[in-house]
């Protein structure tokens, strides 16, 4: 499946993909702010909330895996929708 954006949407500049990655968090400051979020809550209420498994969670939390770095904000829109 492709993807088409038109000028309207991206604008006219052709660096409109690299501003885009500019503002992506990198792994290692998800791995911070997942921490600071999670850390005293209940671990469950967390899987629950984001529909990741357990083994996930703790791979997030290790910093030994991070989701996708375009999906890595929307793990925190998440969290806000359930009070986290």
């Amino acid at each position: 499946m492709s993807i088409w954006f038109s000028k309207e949407i991206v604008g006219s500049s052709p660096t409109w993909f690299a501003n885009l990655w500019r503002n992506i968090m990198s792994h290692e400051e998800f791995t911070k702010r997942f921490k600071q979020r999670v850390e005293h809550a209940d671990h469950i209420t967390v899987i629950r909330a984001l529909k990741i498994s357990r083994p996930t969670f703790y791979r997030w939390m290790n910093g030994e895996s991070a989701p996708h770095p375009i999906g890595r904000e929307s793990v925190f829109i998440a969290l806000d929708g359930v009070g986290l």
